[in-house]
C-alpha cells in the first residue's frame, strides 16, 4: 500500500519556506505532520465523528453491539467510534499477515493509543468550539490541494490512494480539518509560551514544542471529567 504524507494545512509557512513535512509510521500507517511556524506535530488519523460501523449480522440476544469506552467532560466515546477510526491500522495488520495471537496484541495495544488520542481531540474541540475556533470548507480543500500537489496526484488520486489505506473522501477531509484546527490551536495555546533559540536545531525545537503541547494538554485534561472504560 503506497504511503500519503497527508499533511497539510492552512497554517503559516515555516520560517524556511517550508509547509509540510511526512510523519512517522505507527503499525504501517504514516501518520501526518503539521508545520505551524515551521514545526511539525505529529497527528493521529481519522475522524472521531464517523459514523458507527454496522455488525455483520443482526445481533443475537444478549450480545453487547455498543458500549460507552470514554467520557469526556459532556460527551462520551463509543466503542463502534474506536472501532470506525482503527480500519486502516486493522487492514495493515492484516496485511501483515502476523500470528493470531501477535494481532490480537497489537491491536489492543493500537487501540489504547487510538483511544488516548481520541480523548485529546475531543478535549481540542470542546476548547475550540469554546473559543468560537472553526474551520472552514475552503480551509480543508486548500489543505487538500497542498497534500495532492505534495505528492504529486490529483486531488482525486489522493483520495483513491487514501481509500487504499481505509479512508473514504469523507473520512480524509475530516482528518485534514481536525489538522488544521489543531494548528491553530497550537499557534494560540502552545506558541506564545515558547521562545525558539536561533541555534536551537529543527529536531530539538520539534522536541521543545511537542513538550509544551503536552503540558498545555494536560491542563486540559486536569479541568475536565475523563472516565476511560477500555
Amino acid at each position: 500500500v503506497r504511503s500519503i504524507r497527508y499533511l497539510p494545512a492552512t497554517m503559516s509557512p515555516s520560517r524556511n519556506g517550508a509547509l509540510v513535512t511526512s510523519g512517522p509510521t505507527t503499525y504501517g500507517i504514516q501518520y501526518p505532520r503539521m508545520r505551524a511556524f515551521g514545526v511539525p506535530l505529529v497527528v493521529a488519523t481519522l475522524v472521531a465523528s464517523l459514523p458507527t460501523r454496522a455488525a455483520a449480522d443482526p445481533p443475537s440476544s444478549g450480545v453487547v453491539v455498543d458500549r460507552i469506552v470514554a467520557v469526556v467532560g459532556g460527551n462520551i466515546l463509543l466503542l463502534s467510534d474506536l472501532h470506525a477510526r482503527e480500519a486502516p491500522f486493522l487492514s495493515k495488520l492484516e496485511h501483515d499477515k502476523a500470528p493470531v495471537a501477535e494481532q490480537a496484541i497489537q491491536r489492543a495495544q493500537m487501540e489504547k493509543e487510538l483511544l488516548s488520542r481520541m480523548v485529546d481531540e475531543t478535549l481540542e474541540a470542546a476548547f475550540a468550539a469554546a473559543g468560537h475556533v472553526a474551520v472552514g470548507p475552503q480551509e480543508i480543500d486548500h489543505a487538500e490541494a497542498a497534500v495532492a500537489q505534495q505528492n504529486s496526484l490529483t486531488v482525486d488520486q489522493l483520495e483513491d490512494e487514501a481509500l487504499k489505506q481505509g479512508m473514504s473522501r469523507r473520512d480524509y477531509r475530516a482528518e485534514l480539518g481536525r489538522q488544521v484546527l489543531e494548528g491553530k490551536l497550537v499557534q494560540t495555546e502552545v506558541l506564545p509560551h515558547l521562545h525558539r533559540d536561533p541555534k536551537l536545531s529543527e529536531a530539538d525545537w520539534i522536541v521543545l514544542l511537542e513538550k509544551e503541547r503536552g503540558h498545555w494538554l494536560e491542563e486540559l485534561r486536569r479541568s475536565t471529567h475523563i472516565d476511560v472504560r477500555l
